[in-house]
């Protein structure tokens, strides 16, 4: 079930009434957990056994710590190579397959003798297995005690985020189960403009600059140059409303039911570093990646080398986690490299500006601005491969961008998309940031001012909603 579809408003406007008109919190919680299966199930019902699986095995786990007091380490150890078995079975075994495969042929072996398992990749896997490691490791670090079953799969299951995040923290949840969920008409206010918001991301902005550059991918070997590169600045734009827009939608209906998903993006295309840009972009997933990997692995103790390769694993199985390609190691490795390359910057020049003088503030204002050149012009660029269906189309568009492309056909994109998308993106973050200083990121007060921005939104929705629903891009993560 799509957020943009009919169906799921149908699903939305019989759910929410019924949630809060019920007592009780366990009937509560009973009605969110059935309700979140049918949704997960509405895609493919037999997957439904896999989400519960998941949760049975973060449950038993957990609950067999007072039974293994001297092997909590290993208990935690086996339940977690467990789901990132069945995560790897479903994600990585065909992509293991194919990459066996172009080794045998390299070697001179017959590759049709290599069997490759046909499997459907269950949507919002990889962010329900993390969810469950979270829970796990939590518990055993001692930020959250352990839960029944029905709170864990309610955890994994709850369906504002459960296909494609935000990655909800253990730590962060439960405390929210234990508190009693009281319906206030402003929470339900502010839920509704956060996902209205999202909803002109996705539908007014995402999806119609998607029917525009998907031709351009589909067929990159015909493109001219023109349309290349702006095809590459559509997707750099395309991404960040579709995923974003995905974001407030799924925050926004979880307010609506009382509960609090942590923001999954602060203006990521304003960052003046790769560091900046990660902990702006998809920050659930980064905080999750920086808290249950990179610090476990070291983080940046002991010394500059071994910092260099926490960083690199890192970003490595980070790309790894958003897709079974090569495509996405190399988007992650590069990034892990540019984030090691402004590592090393920072320690041989360290930072300008601090001795308060108007000169060093100047300098500082100088390298802020090449510092924003040079994270965009890096994020544009490793777009392609993440975007590109080959590493042949991801060649000819970087190609492009660097002005070395030459033939293709005419240009048919037209020629304010470019300069159109940044100046939309500026106005996204310049209209963000003053919500932000001013104290203004909520609507929630007078109710005309109310009314009129969600009319507003409502009326941006009607008129440039794209007629062909796009599914959100990272539903196949």
């Amino acid at each position: 079930m799509i957020f943009t579809n009919f169906d799921f408003l149908v699903f939305l406007s019989v759910l929410l009434p019924t949630y809060w008109l019920i007592a009780g919190a366990r009937l509560r919680k009973g009605l969110l957990v059935v309700a979140s299966l049918y949704f997960y199930g509405y895609w493919d019902f037999r997957f439904v056994p896999l989400l519960v699986a998941v949760a049975l095995i973060a449950w038993a786990a957990a609950r067999e710590w007072p039974q293994w007091p001297m092997r909590r380490a290993t208990l935690v150890a086996v339940a977690v190579g467990v789901l990132l078995g069945v995560l790897g079975l479903f994600k990585y075994t065909g992509f293991l397959a194919d990459t066996l495969t172009s080794l045998a042929a390299l070697a001179g072996f017959s590759a049709d003798t290599l069997w490759r398992p046909s499997l459907i990749l269950p949507v919002g896997i990889s962010f329900f297995t993390f969810q469950a490691i979270s829970y796990l490791v939590d518990v055993r670090r001692g930020h959250v005690a352990s839960h029944g079953f029905v709170d864990v799969l309610l955890y994994l299951s709850l369906f504002p985020q459960l296909v494609a995040g935000p990655i909800v923290r253990a730590a962060d949840f439960f405390p929210q189960l234990a508190s009693a969920r009281r319906f206030v008409a402003a929470e339900i206010v502010e839920g509704c403009r956060l996902f209205l918001l999202g909803l002109v991301y996705k539908a007014v902005l995402a999806d119609n600059i998607a029917r525009l550059i998907d031709p351009v991918w589909r067929d990159v070997a015909t493109a001219s140059s023109a349309d290349l590169v702006a095809a590459a600045v559509g997707f750099y734009a395309q991404i960040y409303f579709d995923f974003n827009g995905y974001s407030l939608m799924a925050i926004g209906v979880a307010a609506m039911f009382g509960f609090l998903i942590p923001a999954n993006f602060d203006y990521p295309y304003a960052a003046v570093s790769l560091t900046d840009f990660w902990r702006r972009w998809h920050m659930s997933l980064s905080q999750w990646l920086r808290d249950y990997l990179y610090i476990p692995l070291g983080g940046s103790r002991g010394g500059a080398l071994l910092a260099y390769r926490n960083v690199m694993l890192t970003m490595l199985l980070g790309g790894l986690w958003h897709g079974a390609s090569w495509n996405f190691v190399l988007w992650g490795g590069l990034h892990g490299l540019g984030l090691c390359i402004e590592r090393a910057w920072r320690q041989a020049v360290g930072r300008l500006g601090q001795d308060g003088t108007e000169s060093a503030f100047l300098a500082s204002v100088a390298l802020a601005g090449l510092g924003w050149l040079w994270t965009q012009g890096i994020v544009l660029a490793l777009w392609v491969p993440f975007r590109a269906a080959t590493t042949s189309d991801a060649i000819t568009v970087l190609s492009a961008l660097a002005g070395q492309h030459e033939g293709g056909g005419p240009a048919l994109l037209p020629g304010w998309l470019v300069p159109g998308l940044m100046a939309v993106l500026a106005a996204d973050v310049l209209a963000g940031r003053w919500r932000q200083r001013s104290g203004r990121d909520a609507v929630i007060g007078n109710p005309v001012v109310v009314a009129l921005v969600l009319a507003a939104m409502l009326a941006l929705v009607a008129l440039f909603i794209s007629l062909e629903v796009q599914p959100f891009i990272y539903f196949q993560f």
